[in-house]
């Protein structure tokens, strides 16, 4: 009787851990971004030595003078960060963050050329390099869309200035985590 109800008890926790089992692509959304380019993109699926986060803060802006870049505004702000961790005698530590805006009455986009300046792309790689500093992203191109769920999938490829020279940044991603912000009112 006691096999039985540890079988039962397995079984339901094995159903209940595939509840909220979301996809990492949105297969019917039809992005260009990518399109015959499928090496070295960043995806929900990090790497065994890496880390990487996929946030979206509503109610915000680009705000560069902040260390986040991100500020109180009227704005999505979509966040993608890696984290190369440090590898003794090989690499050090390399935190790489790429935030971007949009409407949020928008719901679906695909920028590139001349409307990609519209998201107000920013770049910074925090490192033992230097200067760490958000960065203007001149060049690229980003799609999303927001599904019913509320949940936005996110391609993009993007030209980003690092400290070791131009880069080229590539991600396809699910933005689930909305990020709380406590942007505090100046008091006069």
């Amino acid at each position: 009787m006691l096999k039985d109800s540890n079988l039962y008890l397995f079984a339901i926790l094995f159903c209940f851990s595939c509840v909220g089992d979301l996809p990492f692509e949105c297969e019917e959304c039809g992005f260009k971004c990518l399109e015959g380019d499928r090496k070295n993109i960043g995806t929900n699926n990090c790497s065994w030595f890496d880390d990487c986060g996929f946030l979206f803060y509503p109610d915000s802006r680009i705000d560069v003078t902040k260390s986040n870049g991100i500020g109180p505004g009227s704005n999505n702000i979509f966040e993608f960060k890696t984290t190369l961790f440090a590898i003794e005698g090989i690499r050090p530590e390399i935190v790489k963050t790429l935030i971007f805006e949009s409407d949020p009455a928008i719901r679906t986009f695909e920028l590139n050329g001349a409307g990609f300046k519209s998201l107000n792309v920013h770049f910074k790689q925090e490192c033992v390099c230097g200067d760490v500093k958000l960065t203007p992203v001149e060049e690229g191109c980003i799609a999303g869309e927001q599904q019913a769920t509320g949940i936005w999938f996110i391609y993009g490829k993007v030209m980003v200035n690092t400290p070791s020279g131009e880069e080229e940044m590539k991600f396809e991603a699910r933005f689930d985590r909305i990020a709380k912000t406590s942007f505090k009112a100046k008091v006069q």
